[in-house]
């Protein structure tokens, strides 16, 4: 009996660990390719010499109403600045990656709650784990979308003041990150010179919220601001850190990450 006994025990053993080692497998296996969907205003996917780890699905639009000419891609319209992200995210990866585009700025680039409630559905939260957003829809006092859930990791730009956001103009997505720690926001900022020590623009929005900061600009000096600094940092964290899971990926941003010194800001990091 004792024989018997211990032979059942040790086929119980095996099983367990087989499951587990399943378990594991599955649970990994299944962060081998990091889904991204970018959220902006154009994109050209045609026009980019694509390395096989990365693939693109097709282009959403989600305005319905947008006719791209990418045949004659203008490098300062805005109407490609989703091209820029979309350039700047891919520079030297290796991870495998696959990319969902959706377009939120219809034939008039404007923007409408409409579209940004469908960018966060649970259709297309389901079959994401990052999003990367250049942009930001403004509102004065309160809009509806801030009682979307977000549950999956944002990168966005911090935004600044132009002739489309005022100073008082709150911006969705980027508000939402006062409450939920899945949202990084992520500033440009002025590198150190000769003349000058490092600064950020007064224009900047939501400093006292943001996660990172990133130069604001790299070679293309057609795309440059916080929409630069939040594609360059998600590529950077894709070169630096693993996506094994939400946790361990924003766990691993903090690990790597540094204190630098912008003008008189007594909390900047980057990585």
């Amino acid at each position: 009996m004792d024989t018997i006994n211990h032979t059942v025990y040790k086929n119980n053993l095996t099983l367990r660990v087989l499951i587990l080692a399943l378990a594991l497998f599955l649970c990994f296996s299944s962060y081998s390719k990091i889904r991204i969907t970018i959220i902006d205003t154009g994109f050209c996917p045609n026009k980019l010499k694509l390395s096989k780890n990365v693939t693109i699905n097709k282009v959403i639009d989600l305005t319905n109403s947008v006719k791209l000419d990418c045949n004659s891609v203008i490098a300062s319209d805005r109407r490609y600045h989703g091209q820029h992200v979309l350039e700047t995210l891919l520079k030297d990866i290796k991870t495998e990656l696959i990319i969902t585009p959706l377009i939120i700025f219809d034939k008039d680039k404007r923007q409408t709650p409409k579209y940004w409630q469908a960018a966060f559905s649970s259709e297309i939260a389901a079959q994401t784990d990052i999003f990367l957003i250049a942009a930001g829809l403004p509102y004065k006092d309160h809009i509806d979308l801030v009682n979307t859930k977000i549950e999956k990791i944002v990168f966005v730009a911090s935004g600044i003041q132009d002739r489309w956001i005022t100073k008082e103009d709150k911006l969705f997505p980027q508000q939402q990150a006062v409450k939920n720690d899945r949202i990084l926001i992520i500033s440009d900022f002025y590198p150190k010179t000769k003349y000058d020590t490092a600064y950020v623009d007064k224009k900047n929005k939501y400093q006292e919220n943001v996660s990172y900061y990133f130069p604001n600009k790299g070679e293309n000096d057609q795309f440059t601001g916080s929409s630069y600094a939040v594609a360059k940092a998600l590529n950077k964290a894709l070169l630096i850190c693993d996506y094994k899971s939400e946790e361990l990926f924003l766990t691993c941003l903090k690990t790597k990450s540094k204190k630098i010194s912008i003008d008189d800001r007594k909390k900047a990091y980057t990585y």
